[in-house]
Formats: C-alpha cells, sequence, structure tokens
C-alpha cells in the first residue's frame, strides 16, 4: 500500500512539471524558450536510427518528424515525404541568414548529389561586376528567370546575362579591338565596324563624252573616311561605229615602201663592229647597228630600251639576214617593237617557232617565216616573194618614227612578188602586192584586207578605243584601267582595285576615247572597307 502510494506521488510530480511546458535534462534551469532543453559536456543527442524500410514502415508520419537513415547516413525529415537534411532544404539566397559567399571566394557543392537552386520571379541573385559566370548545361536557365532574376551588383536591374548576349558600352573581358582581324569574343561594335561600312553610288542616265584625256564620269565619285577599301565600278557602254571608205593605190605603196627604205639605210651607223651572228642571250642597248655581209640570229636576243620609250634599234645587213629555229627577239624596259628595224640587202627567212619584233625589209629580196611563228611588226620586201605561215602576225600601234605613207595599215606588202598563206593563220592589217598573186588566206582569220595590184577602194569601219580607270587622289590606280572597243551594242565593263586612302582623298572612276564618243548608261561605283 505503500509502494503504490510513493508511485503516484512521484508520477504526481512528473505531471506537475510537465504542465509547466518545460523539461530540463542536465540542468535546473533549462531556457524559458524551450520545452526541452538538453545540456550535456560529454554526451549527445540520439536521435531514433533506423534503415530506409524502416523509416518508410512507420504509420502516418507527422511533419517535421526525424530520423537518422543508416541506409544513406543521412538525417531525414518528413514533409509531404521523406526528405534529405541537405539536399531538401531551401535555402534564402536572396538576402537574410542565407549562405554567406564573397565575391572573390568559392561556394563548392558536392558532386556526388545532384544541387538545384530554384527561383522565382522574385528572387533577386546578384552577381559580381567581374569574375566569370559558368553554365554546364544548354537551356538550364531560362530566359525569364534570367530577366526576372538576375541584376548587376549595383542594383540597377541591368540585364548581364541573356540567351542571345548583346554587349553594350565598354566591354569588361577581353574582346576584339575595332579594325583588327581577331579570333577573340567580338563585340557588336566590333562587327558592325568591320562589316557595314561600305559606300555606294548609281546612276541610270545616259551620258556621253568625246574627251580624249580622262575627265572624270559624272556622278561616280566618293569621299571615303581614311582606310583601304575595295573599289568596284561596273557599267553598260556603247561605242557606234562610223562606216567610212578608203582608196589605197599599190603603186603608192611601192613608193613609200622605197622612202622608208632610203630614210633607214642612211642613218648613221653607231656600231660597226659587232660580229654578225645576233643573239645566244645576247643584250643590246639602243643604237644602229651595221654588219658588211650576212647575219643571223639565234636563241634570245634582247632589246633593253632602259627606260626610254622612244629608243630606236636599227640593224642594216649588207646580205641575207636568217633566224635559227625558236629564235626569240625580247622587248625590254620600254622597247617598243614601232622603233625596231631590221634591213637586209637580200633574202629574210625567219625558221619555224621564231618570235620576232619590228619591221623587216627585204630589199631585192624574198621574205618567209616558218610554221608556228609569231611576227610583232611588218614584213615588206621591194622585190621579192613573202610566205608565211601557218602562225600569227600584227602590226604593231601608234608608230611614229617612221612614215609609212600607204602601208600604214599593212602587215604584209611587197612590191613585186606574190603573197602566199600555208594552213591557218592569224593576222592583223592589210596584206597586199604591187605586182603579182595573193593566196592561201582563205581558211585564216585576216583582220584587214587583201589588197591587189592596182587601186582598191576599201569599206572600212573606223574602231574607236575608249579607256575607264580608278583613280585616287587625281591619280590612276595601278592595274585598275580597262579598255574597252567600237560595238553597235552595248556592251559591259568592270572595274576592280583596293585603294588605301587619307583622310579627304576622292575615289573616281575616269575615261577617255580616242576618237568619235562612249555612251555610258547604268553605272554603279561601290568601295567597301576591308581590314
Amino acid at each position: 500500500m505503500r509502494n503504490n502510494t510513493l508511485f503516484l506521488y512521484v508520477l504526481f510530480l512528473i505531471i506537475s512539471e510537465m504542465s509547466s511546458a518545460q523539461v530540463g535534462i542536465g540542468t535546473s534551469n533549462p531556457d524559458a524558450s524551450s520545452v526541452l532543453d538538453v545540456n550535456s559536456t560529454d554526451k549527445g543527442f540520439l536521435m531514433p536510427r533506423m534503415t530506409t524500410v524502416q523509416r518508410d514502415a512507420i504509420s502516418s508520419p507527422s511533419t517535421g518528424l526525424l530520423i537518422y537513415n543508416t541506409t544513406t547516413s543521412i538525417v531525414n525529415f518528413y514533409d509531404l515525404g521523406w526528405k534529405d537534411f541537405i539536399t531538401g532544404l531551401v535555402l534564402p539566397i536572396n538576402g537574410g541568414t542565407g549562405i554567406a559567399n564573397s565575391n572573390s571566394s568559392t561556394l563548392t557543392l558536392p558532386g556526388a548529389f545532384a544541387t538545384t537552386i530554384t527561383t522565382t520571379g522574385l528572387t533577386d541573385v546578384a552577381l559580381p561586376r567581374s569574375g566569370t559566370l559558368y553554365g554546364t548545361e544548354t537551356g538550364s536557365t531560362t530566359s525569364v528567370q534570367i530577366q526576372n532574376s538576375l541584376t548587376d551588383e549595383t542594383g540597377t536591374a541591368k540585364l548581364v546575362f541573356s540567351d542571345s548576349a548583346t554587349f553594350t558600352g565598354i566591354p569588361l573581358a577581353p574582346t576584339a579591338a575595332i579594325g583588327t582581324n581577331t579570333t577573340q569574343l567580338a563585340t557588336t561594335a566590333f562587327v558592325l565596324a568591320n562589316s557595314d561600312n561600305f559606300n555606294s553610288v548609281s546612276a541610270t542616265e545616259e551620258i556621253e563624252t568625246n574627251s580624249n584625256t580622262a575627265v572624270v564620269i559624272p556622278r561616280m565619285s566618293l569621299t571615303p573616311v581614311a582606310g583601304t577599301y575595295l573599289v568596284m565600278f561596273n557599267g553598260q557602254y556603247s561605242i557606234p561605229s562610223s562606216y567610212t571608205s578608203r582608196s589605197v593605190n599599190t603603186a603608192q605603196g611601192k613608193l613609200d615602201l622605197k622612202t622608208a627604205y632610203d630614210q633607214l639605210i642612211v642613218v648613221p651607223t653607231t656600231n660597226a663592229i659587232h660580229a654578225p651572228s645576233f643573239g645566244s642571250g645576247e643584250i643590246l642597248v639602243a643604237g644602229v647597228y651595221a654588219i658588211g655581209a650576212a647575219a643571223s640570229v639565234a636563241g634570245t636576243l634582247t632589246l633593253d630600251a632602259e627606260g626610254n620609250p622612244n629608243a630606236v634599234f636599227i640593224f642594216k645587213i649588207g646580205g641575207a639576214l636568217t633566224t635559227g629555229s625558236a629564235t626569240n627577239i625580247v622587248l625590254a624596259n620600254g622597247a617598243s617593237a614601232c622603233n625596231v628595224f631590221w634591213v637586209a640587202e637580200g633574202a629574210v627567212s625567219m625558221a619555224a617557232s621564231t618570235v620576232m619584233k619590228g619591221t623587216v625589209i627585204a630589199n631585192n629580196g624574198a621574205v618567209f617565216m616558218g610554221a608556228n611563228g609569231t611576227f610583232e611588226g611588218r614584213l615588206f620586201s621591194t622585190t621579192g616573194a613573202i610566205s608565211f605561215g601557218p602562225g600569227t602576225a600584227y602590226m604593231p600601234l601608234s608608230c611614229s618614227y617612221l612614215n609609212l605613207g600607204t602601208l600604214a595599215t599593212f602587215v604584209i606588202f611587197t612590191s613585186n612578188g606574190a603573197v602566199s598563206n600555208t594552213a591557218n593563220s592569224y593576222l592583223t592589217g592589210d596584206i597586199g602586192t604591187n605586182l603579182g598573186d595573193i593566196s592561201g588566206f582563205e581558211y585564216s582569220s585576216v583582220n584587214g584586207s587583201l589588197i591587189k595590184p592596182g587601186i582598191t577602194s576599201i569599206a572600212t569601219t573606223s574602231k574607236a578605243l575608249a579607256t575607264l580607270s580608278i583613280y585616287q587622289n587625281g591619280v590612276v590606280v595601278p592595274n585598275s584601267s580597262r579598255t574597252c572597243a567600237s560595238n553597235l551594242n552595248t556592251g559591259s565593263i568592270s572595274l576592280q582595285a583596293i585603294a588605301t586612302v587619307s583622310s579627304g582623298q576622292n575615289i573616281d572612276i575616269r575615261w577617255e576615247i580616242d576618237s568619235d564618243a562612249i555612251i555610258l548608261k547604268n553605272r554603279i561605283l561601290t568601295i567597301m572597307s576591308i581590314r
């Protein structure tokens, strides 16, 4: 009876103590804010320990229930399902008592566990103004989240990261300098400065000029800022051909040839000691070379004008003149075929594949040029037949040293003899004889007339040549000129060049024509900055 009474008394004391809402273990003065205050310096609090299977067998767990999971070695708590104490926490990352992390430190998360930071439209994430922001998965952050939550450190709500970044102002990260080639990050300013710097002018109205000096084409001029530019011009042109007729008297041609021969023979000799053989790599300067007997040329013979476009080379041969197979006459440093003369007192024979330059006069002798030869100049004979081909022969233009009179338009002429051609040849200039026949040109290309003995009236087309060029600050840009010829139909012409201009310099297109007039329309000039 007494034992029952003692038990009831102790139970009453415990109930009375619990009714005060405070229990102290290891302390007689529990904290006023606690229900249970456990105080110890040599022991710990040991919560219930169980496996995942045992945890999941708890019936109707209450929110906030704590256990230690011996399967995962992690504290679990219940909140609409069992959660790990670390990965299940929602941290107040927008300030307050959340994770403190300075701009220069690193927050390291364990790689063995997935970590997700979820933001909302009301959450602010402050990013440092310097340093690097890294992402590892495409699409892991949406543009809506970024626009709503990412602001710069100053709190100005200025967007610093987006799905398609737009760079403005002065970039803080290493970027490409404007005006350079680079593999660095390119800002919007860099791209625009290097791809959007061009200018263009165009016109469609029909204009015309008959100027024989270069003048600016109306409206085809630009004044860009200093830099290097690709200059491009394109236009449509036409040069109306003029049809005329001329009368050719071969008897007058015979007289004009005799006059030319006489003029060359009396030119004073400057070199009378040269051997009768020329070439084999030899280089000769301008002068009058006299050989008392027959002469020959073999290999390569270079005629060097030494920069003088009016330099004259005269070879007076006292007998026949021959060239070896594949002989090559080279004109250097301004030398012109117009100013080279070969005067032989006898026959002239040029072997196969000879490349000959100048006017050849065989006095009282025949002229022969073998197969596959190339001739820039004129082939004349005072008495003798001329045989050519197959090969190519054309007249030099604008010759002025020797007045040939009627023969100025001839590439082949003999005063007394036949003119014949073998197989397919290409010849530019008139071909004629004062006494003899002309044959063998039926299947050849002749840009000229075949003129038989007597007086011949020839209908001709007066061909005009126009030249268009790119000019920089009044000076033609090298290699930018193009020439177009008479054409009843409209043709097109294109010019292109690279020009490096200084501030205030002009880029323009200029044109000129040697005769008649040129018409131009549908033209455009474009310049584009290049790096």
